[in-house]
């Protein structure tokens, strides 16, 4: 049997799911409302994909090399919190000076998420959604 740990999950509010280490593991899933959503990458690292106002039941399990899976850790409950996303339309400039973006290179990102906006002037517009504070993702005609 070969365990595959590797797959991914929309970006939206983060969750933050931790575990302590196993020996021999090679890697962890997680499993949300006993389903896989997405592996974390190790160490456990913020989970996203979840709206606001929601709740979720989260259990975790190693895999070792062999390619058996451990027995599920102890059921934890996790909410998100906040309220509905908030969207930001603005040229990639005015997204850095209203802090909504950093800029590093000539390129602006969002904060929270890291991912990339483009170019950082006045002549490229990415609007930024804010799912929870200090937590933006770049979208493009989703806002």
């Amino acid at each position: 049997m070969v365990v595959t740990c590797a797959y991914s999950l929309p970006v939206s509010a983060p969750i933050t799911v931790s575990w302590q280490t196993v020996r021999g593991a090679v890697c962890y899933q997680v499993f949300r409302d006993g389903s896989r959503p997405a592996p974390p990458p190790v160490p456990p690292s913020p989970t996203p994909g979840s709206p606001p106002d929601t709740s979720y039941i989260y259990t975790v399990a190693a895999a070792e090399a062999s390619g058996t899976m451990e027995a599920k850790s102890a059921v934890v409950t996790a909410s998100t919190s906040g309220s509905a996303p908030r969207c930001f339309t603005a040229d990639n400039d005015a997204q850095v000076q209203a802090g909504r973006a950093t800029p590093s290179g000539g390129f602006t990102y969002a904060p929270g998420s890291g991912q990339s906006a483009g170019l950082w002037n006045t002549f490229v517009t990415h609007p930024l959604r804010q799912t929870a504070p200090g937590y933006c993702i770049p979208v493009d005609g989703q806002c």
